[in-house]
Order: structure tokens, then C-alpha cells, then sequence
């Protein structure tokens, strides 16, 4: 008997069972369908070492390691099927797997049920190093001024991508198809730790971003802060709904005018009770940044 190996590009499930059901379709889809080139250069590249046994002499054909031949007639569309002499296989098998890996495909091992996937390490690491930038992105280089257009938008954001780099890490999905086969068909209690401690991670991210915000605005309110009086000129509650309950966010937008004559109107958030107590018109204590006006602190009595 021959040891049969299969070969297809390395656009397949992660998932293996998955992998195996698709090789199967493969295998049915591939009759009557012409070969496709990187086959064709994929086997060259295998015979260049391995010499095909039509090419050998009646002297040197015993110690050949392939079992049919000629070996280019086994390049197909979507799948290349090789067999093997069984007493080559250990010397053999490593090489087919290097070269087919190195070149974009993935090999399918029936004999130990084992499929030899692409190294994806390289992609990891760029994760990785995609992960500790957003985070000092967002920690560090993102300025106060841009961060107080919106610093709810942007904590979201900054939390969201950091834990889909984190995620990245470890499964490295290719497409959305991949997540999902992943949550329908995986088995791995890695997965589930990772999927269950996802919400309250980020959410943890969540708010060091945003107290990361309010205290470098703090700071900077606290060095070159001016102080100065305006006027509530509206206030208007914001409903949030989560999968964990509902609450409200409470926001005065205020009207003053810096030293130099500038006018700024800014939205600031606030209590519930301070909400409660304010009154459209009057006029409020606040103090803003000469770097930035638009980062102010309300004192609410």
C-alpha cells in the first residue's frame, strides 16, 4: 500500500473536522476540472529533489519515492493527491510539508489524521505589536482636544480594538466565517475562558481609557486653567441599553467667552442630581484650558 497525502490552498476552515468534510468536497468537485498552475509549480519544486519515477532508470526506480508517476499528472484544480512508498515516508513527508507550507498550502495527512497548517507566528506577533499601539495610542498619543470631541466614542473604541487584537492573538481569524465556525463547531475551553472574560476586560479597558482622559484633562484644567463664568443655555438625558440592563447619561451644554473674546458652547456631562437641580439660563461657575477651550470643568453647586 501507498501512504496518500492531500494538498490544498490554505483557504480552510481552522477548525479541522470542518477542513476534512470540505477536503471530501474537494475531492467529489475535482473530476473532469483542468489543473490549475500553482499545482503544477508546487510538484516541480517537490521533483526537483525527488525525481518523478517516470523519470528514472529501470536501475534506480526501486529506490524512487513516489508511487505513480508521471507525478504533474497528479496536479489538480483545487486538490493534488501524492502517494508515497511507505518505507520513504519519513524521509520525504517532512519535505512536501516545508515546501507546500512555504509556497501557500496546506497538507492532509489521512494515514495520522494530522493536517499541516501554515505557520501563522508572523501574524501573532503583528497582533501583538497591534494591541500594545492602540494601547499607548490611546493612553498617550491621542491629544486631549480630540479626545474630548467625544471621549465616550473614542474609550469604546480604544477598548474594542484593543480586545479584538488580544483576540487576534490567540485564534488569528481570517475572515468573520472563521469566528463562527469557531463558536458553532470549536471544542477549546481556551475559546470559552477567553469569550466569557471578554465583556468585563474590556469593559475594564473601557474606563481606564476614559479615567485616563479625565485625568489628563484634569491636569491640564489644573495648569493652565482660566477661570470664568457661563451660561446653561439646554440639558437633555441620553438612554443607554445594554445586555446588562438600561441607564441614563445626563449632559448641561454650557455658553461662555474666553479672554479673547471667543465664544464656545460645550456639552458636559453630569450627575443625575446636579441634572435635577439645573435651570436653563443660569449662570455657572467653570474653568477651561488656554491650550484648548473646549476642555472645560463645570463647578456645580
Amino acid at each position: 500500500m501507498s501512504y496518500i497525502i492531500s494538498i490544498t490552498r490554505k483557504d480552510i476552515p481552522k477548525i479541522d473536522k470542518l477542513a476534512w468534510v470540505l477536503l471530501d468536497k474537494l475531492v467529489l468537485r475535482e473530476k473532469k476540472k483542468k489543473p490549475k498552475q500553482d499545482f503544477i509549480t508546487l510538484i516541480e519544486k517537490l521533483t526537483s529533489k525527488y525525481q518523478c519515477i517516470s523519470k528514472l532508470s529501470d536501475d534506480d526506480i526501486d529506490n524512487g519515492v513516489w508511487s505513480d508517476g508521471p507525478l504533474i499528472n497528479n496536479a489538480g484544480h483545487d486538490i493534488t493527491t501524492l502517494s508515497l512508498v511507505n518505507n520513504k515516508v519519513d524521509e520525504v513527508l517532512p519535505f512536501i510539508i516545508s515546501i507546500a507550507n512555504k509556497n501557500g498550502f496546506v497538507v492532509f495527512d489521512k494515514q495520522t489524521n494530522i493536517i499541516h497548517r501554515i505557520d501563522d507566528k508572523k501574524m501573532r506577533w503583528v497582533w501583538l505589536i497591534s494591541l500594545v499601539l492602540s494601547i499607548v495610542a490611546f493612553l498617550f498619543l491621542i491629544p486631549n482636544s480630540v479626545y474630548n470631541l467625544s471621549p465616550l466614542i473614542f474609550s469604546v473604541l480604544g477598548a474594542a480594538l484593543s480586545m479584538l487584537f488580544l483576540i487576534q492573538i490567540f485564534y488569528n481569524f481570517r475572515n468573520i466565517q472563521d469566528y463562527r465556525d469557531k463558536v458553532e463547531h470549536g471544542n477549546d475551553t481556551k475559546f470559552k475562558i477567553l469569550a466569557v472574560s471578554s465583556i468585563p476586560f474590556t469593559f475594564i479597558l473601557y474606563m481606564t481609557f476614559w479615567m485616563n482622559f479625565a485625568f489628563d484633562k484634569s491636569n491640564e484644567i489644573e495648569e493652565y486653567g482660566m477661570k470664568t463664568e457661563g451660561t446653561i443655555i439646554s440639558a437633555h438625558v441620553t438612554n443607554i441599553r445594554r445586555k446588562t440592563g438600561s441607564g441614563k447619561v445626563f449632559y448641561a451644554k454650557v455658553k461662555f467667552v474666553t479672554e479673547n473674546g471667543k465664544t464656545i458652547i460645550k456639552e458636559e456631562q453630569i450627575t443625575e442630581e446636579d441634572y435635577k437641580n439645573l435651570i436653563i439660563g443660569q449662570q455657572i461657575e467653570l474653568s477651561y484650558s488656554i491650550k484648548d477651550p473646549k476642555l472645560i470643568k463645570l463647578k456645580m453647586e
